[in-house]
């Protein structure tokens, strides 16, 4: 039996795997910074999900450089100009993304532009690893936003370490917040100590388009 084990025993026997494909933003240009925060939030994934039979694995990684990054900062900043008038900012690092729950409303320019740049499979979860952002961390999905064409979560550098593992969890499971301080979705997860799941939210994980099952040899 795996359920309620942790590790590399459960990966074992896990018969579900979701991909995650990977997009970092480096303003700077150099990707290095991010090897641990990526390491250390996909263990956190699978001590979550794990338990429970589904694998989070990591897909194709793409490291934007700094052009590809300050492009897409710049439409942000643009933006802020547009509604503020204030004056263009020297070094943009900081994403003003939308973080309104349970409603719809259009994506912004930046969101779009964040999106388009790492098109997975139709089977894999894009994710983006921003410098800094409002939130820890969003999922952008097609039940929420008008016009979404290329869903996706994205996780700020200095978030906690389960916030890709609570942002899985809204993509996979078309979930909202739970009042529930043990659940994965309560709404202020921080830690690992928020990690259960409903026997609904498991079998909504598994039958997420995104979960495929995995036969193990």
């Amino acid at each position: 039996m795996c359920d309620g084990e942790v590790g590399a025993a459960t990966q074992r026997c896990a018969n579900y795997r979701v991909v995650v494909r990977i997009a970092t933003l480096n303003p700077t240009g150099s990707a290095a910074d991010w090897d641990t925060k990526l390491d250390a939030s996909f263990d956190k994934a699978n001590q979550v999900f794990n338990p429970h039979r589904i694998e989070i694995v990591q897909g194709h990684r793409d490291d934007l450089d700094a052009t590809r990054t300050r492009n897409i900062l710049r439409m942000l900043e643009d933006r802020f100009i547009r509604e503020s008038g204030g004056p263009r900012l020297s070094a943009p690092a900081t994403f003003r993304l939308d973080d309104v729950e349970g409603t719809t409303f259009p994506l912004t320019e930046e969101v779009v532009a964040l999106l388009a740049e790492n098109r997975g499979r139709r089977h894999e979860v894009c994710s983006y690893w921003v410098p800094n952002a409002t939130a820890f961390g969003k999922c952008y999905h097609r039940r929420e936003y008008r016009g979404l064409r290329n869903e996706g979560v994205y996780v700020r550098r200095n978030s906690p370490e389960v916030t890709l593992a609570h942002e899985l969890g809204h993509l996979l499971m078309r979930c909202y917040h739970v009042s529930d301080h043990r659940n994965l979705m309560y709404a202020e997860a921080r830690d690992f100590a928020a990690n259960e799941l409903t026997r609904r939210q498991r079998m909504r994980c598994r039958l997420s388009r995104y979960c495929r099952y995995h036969r193990r040899r």
